[in-house]
């Protein structure tokens, strides 16, 4: 076998292993981003089964103390016309962008106060519209 044939047989199977290790490694990150997506679908199941709309957001924060999830109340994640704070629990990180310091999911539970309240306070007889997923990225450029 000639030398410019070896050497080109041997960049032929330097290119098929690069390319083998780039598809298992797609492979593995598309099968982690399912089985994340999963956990998160789940997450959102239990306190969706948990925490019913209607309830009082002293009784949902009591809850959530309870299960020892901590949270903070924020404005307009997910409702921009709303009434009250939403709580927002955060749930999991995924890898992030390089633009990006964070790339965090949340659990947001939506409140609606009482007729005659002002906007966008936080009190313990708003009642809870719904709860959802919001990924969230911070810190970026």
């Amino acid at each position: 076998m000639a030398r410019s044939q070896r050497i080109l047989l041997g960049l032929l199977c330097a290119v098929l292993l690069i390319a083998a290790v780039v598809a298992i490694q797609a492979a593995m990150r598309s099968r982690a981003h399912r089985k994340q997506q999963a956990f998160y679908a789940s997450v959102l199941r239990q306190y969706s089964t948990q925490l019913k709309p209607g309830m009082q957001r002293g009784e949902v924060e009591a809850f959530l103390a309870a299960q020892g999830r901590a949270f903070e109340q924020s404005c307009c994640l997910l409702e921009s016309r709303g009434s009250a704070l939403e709580d927002i629990v955060k749930i999991g990180s995924e890898p992030k962008p390089w633009y990006c310091s964070e790339n965090d999911m949340y659990l947001v539970f939506v409140f609606e106060s009482p007729p005659g309240s002002a906007v966008r306070v936080s009190d313990a007889s708003d009642t809870l519209r719904r709860v959802a997923l919001v990924p969230w990225l911070g810190g970026c450029l």
